[in-house]
């Protein structure tokens, strides 16, 4: 990598860090989609199993749920460097 490359890489991710935690992620989700996604409906139908047994768990209440907003600002919090 050249050292242009490496410093517009480095202003890429001081911009990125800016963001807030849910820009990030959306970030990361748009890069991710950009490699190859061979296997990915694999991946996918291991989360929706996940998804379900986690759904599960929180209707027979083995399982507690948190209110958003809370989980954000527990996010933000542990992300403010």
């Amino acid at each position: 990598m050249s050292d242009s490359e490496e410093q517009r890489l480095r202003q890429i991710f001081e911009n990125a860090k800016a963001l807030s935690p849910i820009d990030r992620a959306d970030l990361l989700e748009r890069i991710f989609g950009t490699f190859d996604s061979t296997g990915q409906s694999e991946i996918d139908q291991k989360w929706a199993q996940e998804s379900e047994e986690r759904l599960g768990a929180y209707r027979s209440g083995l399982l507690d749920a948190e209110p958003v907003e809370q989980v954000l600002k527990r996010i933000d919090s542990s992300t403010d460097s």
